[in-house]
């Protein structure tokens, strides 16, 4: 039942992760940025508290396989599998989710109170408007999408980071496994190390650059559709990552254990 429940909230955490990348798209379309990720960021609430819930699952599942390495491994490849379906489900579901998002900023502009929004969303009118919002990914719109002002550099980075990221409490957990009792604690609590590198490097060399193309397309110096093919190009790279991590978990894994 816990491994359950682990997967699903690594699949809830990396569809959320997912679908922020689309939330500038929401402040350019509305000219409101900072009201786009000031909402979002109630959102991502869930993903944080699934955050924390996720580590003492982790936890739970190397107790329940020590001395059986191998075991353990293919469970945690079943967790960053879970990673890369919660990533498509949240590629399946931008579409659907910038059309909401969207009306929500415009409806929290007005409302002014976060609380007073979701109190009338749960109205049964809104919730109908809401099922008629699902959109699916336009296979002719991809088809369309060409890398004109999106750095190369900028969609292997995120590749590799999604990767590190993605696989950094796991790794950390399985090489707890891996050496002796005594340096165990250190070998799992090293994936605040991992995860921290990780965070760095996304947000020293990531962000900006997309906050930059952001803001060019809000004040029409690119066009919108720049920024559009930028989204869809971090989100494919995030789960092009999420597969890189299957490969990486062990290689990773052993360097964490020879460092403790």
């Amino acid at each position: 039942m816990s491994f359950a429940v682990l997967l699903g909230l690594t699949a809830l955490i990396h569809m959320i992760d997912t679908l922020s990348y689309s939330v500038r798209l929401g402040g350019i379309r509305t000219r409101q940025l900072a009201l786009a990720l000031s909402l979002f960021n109630s959102i991502a609430l869930i993903s944080r508290t699934a955050n924390t819930l996720q580590a003492p699952l982790v936890g739970r599942l190397v107790g329940a396989n020590l001395g059986k390495p191998d075991v353990l491994a293919e469970e945690i490849r079943v967790v960053i599998a879970s990673a890369s379906a919660g990533t498509l489900l949240g590629i399946i579901f931008t579409p659907t989710f910038l059309s909401l998002f969207v009306r929500a900023i415009r409806a929290l502009a007005k409302r002014g109170s976060i609380p007073m929004f979701l109190f009338e969303c749960m109205a049964p009118a809104k919730l109908r408007s809401i099922s008629r919002s699902i959109r699916l990914p336009d296979r002719s719109l991809i088809a369309r999408l060409k890398p004109d002002g999106v750095p190369t550099a900028l969609i292997f980075l995120n590749v590799v980071i999604t990767a590190i990221y993605t696989t950094g409490v796991l790794s950390a957990a399985y090489a707890a496994a891996l050496v002796p009792p005594s340096k165990s604690i250190a070998a799992s609590l090293s994936s605040g190390l991992v995860n921290g590198v990780a965070t760095v490097l996304f947000t020293v060399l990531v962000d900006p650059k997309a906050a930059v193309i952001t803001d060019q397309a809000m004040r029409g110096e690119i066009e919108i559709r720049v920024a559009d093919t930028l989204v869809a190009y971090l989100i494919g790279s995030k789960l092009v990552g999420t597969l890189l991590a299957q490969l990486v978990f062990i290689p990773a894994a052993w360097m964490i254990a020879r460092v403790v």
